[in-house]
């Protein structure tokens, strides 16, 4: 997701709900709001990856997309970045799917 498509899914879901966010709702735009942060905070974004993985367990998920990844305790600012990137699309297509359901 590229920070264009960040932007679309902030926007859509700031319009769309207003008011009386799920926690799912909230956590997607305080995930894109961490992508978007100018100058990126390395710290905060970190705190967020972690948050989403445990509370999402989002770990698991990944791990069975892509059984090969390499994993590791020290990430660079950019893999911090593009992890925060598939987990808004994980949590988006989560927040699609119990619309829909």
């Amino acid at each position: 997701m590229n920070d264009e498509q960040v932007k679309i899914v902030r926007g859509f879901l700031k319009e769309k709900i207003k008011e009386n966010l799920s926690d799912i709702e909230k956590d997607i735009l305080d995930t894109a709001d961490e992508i978007l942060k100018e100058p990126f905070d390395y710290n905060s974004a970190s705190v967020r990856v972690n948050f989403n993985y445990v509370k999402y367990e989002i770990v698991k998920w990944v791990k069975d997309m892509q059984p090969q990844a390499q994993w590791k305790t020290q990430l660079t600012p950019q893999e911090v970045k593009d992890n925060l990137r598939i987990q808004l699309a994980y949590l988006y297509n989560k927040y699609l799917e119990q619309s829909n359901g």
